[in-house]
């Protein structure tokens, strides 16, 4: 299926404009970003690591999975969003 002229390959992802530039996010959820950050950031690992990320976002496991295979196929790109955010932050 096509959106704007892109392919849509991810499922319940979406792409929002921003001062940042555009971005991908969950439909109606957060960020990549901010999901792949939480991930990290917890202590656990594998399936308890989506089910933390799932409970500290309100999200479902479905959801956090969604994300994760967006970031399986775009590592850098989040991972350089969440070094600006961090930045940013400080």
């Amino acid at each position: 299926m096509a959106i704007n002229g892109e392919r849509k390959e991810h499922s319940g992802i979406v792409f929002r404009d921003g001062p940042c530039g555009r971005r991908p996010a969950l439909d109606g959820g957060p960020d990549i970003w901010e999901l792949i950050a939480t991930y990290k950031q917890g202590e656990e690992s594998g399936e308890k690591a989506i089910q933390e990320t799932a409970e500290l976002l309100e999200l479902t496991e479905l959801r956090v999975r969604a994300g994760l295979r967006y970031y399986s196929e775009h590592p850098r790109e989040i991972d350089e969003r969440i070094r600006r955010n961090v930045r940013a932050g400080q």
